[in-house]
């Protein structure tokens, strides 16, 4: 079985319309419920990418360089006092659990539901989403008809004055031992 980094489970509402498919994710290995800020919005950068040599590529046959199409508008986690964007649909991750590269296996890249870094990902704006207790900062789901804020690493936490609502716990419960998700969950109505 994969390595699960997801916050998401499958319960979800949201429209299609409220899904923005422009923005890659800055870094790798990051799950799918992450709330995201966006960190590079500049129209006019390359879509090849030159620099980075960890990401482009020398082919072994002939010696012709072939560099990768990345998207150059980019989103991050976010953290508190920043303006989100809203939700990762989708994990971000270069390898499976065989450390194998998801790059060049797309259909394994499926299954997992996940994107390779540079890749655009789905962010989601709003909608009600079943969030796993990872989402939550110290893993502390808060009770029903709380107002949550955001915390560092993109996670939620119990709203304070400071904080811009960005949801509401709709309910919560438990998922028992010996199941893929163990552990606490929230149905959570987001607004960003």
């Amino acid at each position: 079985m994969a390595s699960e980094i997801t916050k998401l489970l499958p319960f979800r509402q949201y429209d299609d319309n409220d899904v923005i498919n422009m923005f890659a994710y800055e870094g790798t290995n990051v799950g799918a419920g992450t709330i995201v800020k966006v960190s590079a919005a500049n129209l006019n950068d390359d879509l090849t990418d030159l620099v980075d040599a960890g990401t482009a590529f020398l082919t072994t046959q002939g010696n012709a360089y072939s560099p990768l199409a990345v998207n150059p508008l980019k989103v991050a986690s976010a953290a508190s006092g920043n303006a989100a964007l809203g939700i990762l649909l989708r994990d971000v991750r270069d390898t499976d659990e065989n450390g194998e590269k998801l790059r060049f296996y797309p259909q394994k890249k499926e299954e997992l539901q996940a994107v390779a870094s540079g890749e655009s990902v789905p962010v989601a704006t709003k909608g009600v989403f079943t969030f796993m207790e990872g989402a939550f900062s110290g893993s502390v789901i808060p009770a029903p008809n709380t107002e949550l804020g955001l915390r560092a690493g993109g996670t939620l936490a119990t709203a304070v004055a400071a904080d811009t609502v960005v949801g509401k716990v709709l309910a919560t419960g438990t998922r028992p031992a010996g199941d893929t998700h163990a552990g606490g969950y929230a149905i959570v109505n987001i607004n960003f």
